[in-house]
């Protein structure tokens, strides 16, 4: 089971940056969980408590992509789906 001591939801990437300092390494960022979830359902090392959780998924700045050139630059909460179903890609 996946356990945490405190839970942050920051909405910009100010609020997030504040958190990781202030926790000095003992916190997860997590997203979408995609990495945490199945990761703790599985039971790998039994239960799993973190300090901090650091949950980006409310802050929008990072849930958009740019085209860049001939690059895209996407950013952490930009989804599969989102992909799929833009037009312009």
């Amino acid at each position: 089971m996946l356990f945490c001591d405190q839970y942050h939801v920051p909405e910009t990437l100010h609020e997030a940056f504040d958190l990781i300092n202030t926790n000095q390494g003992s916190y997860k960022v997590l997203a979408g969980a995609t990495d945490l979830l199945p990761w703790a359902r599985e039971g790998r090392g039994g239960d799993v408590n973190f300090e901090s959780v650091i949950d980006i998924s409310k802050i929008t700045d990072m849930s958009e992509w740019q085209l860049q050139g001939d690059r895209i630059s996407l950013g952490a909460n930009v989804t599969m789906q989102q992909l799929l179903e833009d037009p312009f890609l």
